[in-house]
């Protein structure tokens, strides 16, 4: 009985390698995944999204096959490869990023909330804000490309379907310019499995950064449970599984109380 409430009271045990409460020292690692995890999904939605919208006002046409091709490419592209390349080619070649870290080690964030970029905005140090931004780039794209390609490729499923609706043509028969046909009716009723891919794919990059966070020495909680592995650190691993599950179920719970808000005919009694 004790080992099932004590995680529910905070205690997630001592690690074996540290001798620490495991629930004082996972704090910084989550977060860092966190922040990892958000700046790579606004990326992949934010892009996904338009490229998916953009595909299906204009089926067929060049943008459409260019954009539907990408995210094939996008989709079957290994993470640690990709990220190797972003390392040689851009932070090596060019000298443009960081290749590894999260912040100037020779001028550290002070954490706050162990979200770097509102803590340097909450301490006024607006050059740290910009070190963590180049810090974040390039894993950030690396871990963004998997649900990029896959938010595309859904977005234009779902508005090529709609935009076959009754309402659609009859909204595009009384003149109304494509352009708030597209983004406003259409994608407004597409938005239900798009939001459900975006918050299946959040709750995966939470447990699936572990590659990236290695290649680019990130200190997220993939790198805190494979440093764990190594030292069979048994408490470190299970609790690191614990949180992450507990992450995406609370997301998922998120985007089904989000359908609500979409979609009036749904209620919740």
């Amino acid at each position: 009985m004790g080992l099932l409430i004590g995680p529910v009271k905070g205690d997630l045990g001592v690690s074996l390698k540290t001798n620490s409460p495991v629930s004082e020292e996972i704090g910084p690692y989550l977060m860092a995944t966190i922040e990892l995890a958000l700046i790579a999904m606004i990326i992949a939605v934010v892009i996904g999204v338009n490229a998916g919208i953009i595909s299906a006002w204009f089926q067929n046409s060049w943008f459409d096959y260019v954009a539907m091709v990408i995210a094939l490419i996008g989709l079957s592209m290994p993470i640690f490869w990709l990220g190797l390349m972003e390392q040689y080619i851009i932070s090596i070649q060019w000298d443009l990023l960081p290749t590894t870290g999260r912040d100037n080690i020779r001028d550290p964030v002070e954490a706050i909330t162990g979200l770097y970029l509102i803590d340097t905005l909450m301490a006024g140090r607006v050059d740290q804000f910009f070190e963590v931004i180049k810090h974040l780039i390039l894993p950030g794209l690396a871990l963004a490309t998997i649900p990029m390609a896959i938010i595309a490729r859904m977005t234009r499923s779902s508005m090529l379907e709609v935009m076959r609706s009754d309402f659609i043509r009859t909204a595009r028969a009384k003149g109304m310019k494509m352009f708030w046909v597209v983004y406003k009716h259409s994608f407004k009723n597409a938005l239900i499995p798009v939001v459900t891919v975006i918050g299946l794919q959040t709750g995966l990059l939470l447990g699936g950064a572990i590659l990236t966070e290695n290649i680019f020495g990130w200190p997220g909680i993939g790198t805190y449970i494979y440093d764990a592995i190594l030292s069979r650190d048994y408490p470190v691993i299970q609790s690191g599984i614990l949180v992450i599950a507990f992450l995406f179920v609370m997301i998922n719970l998120v985007v089904d109380l989000l359908y609500a808000a979409i979609d009036p005919r749904i209620k919740y009694k």
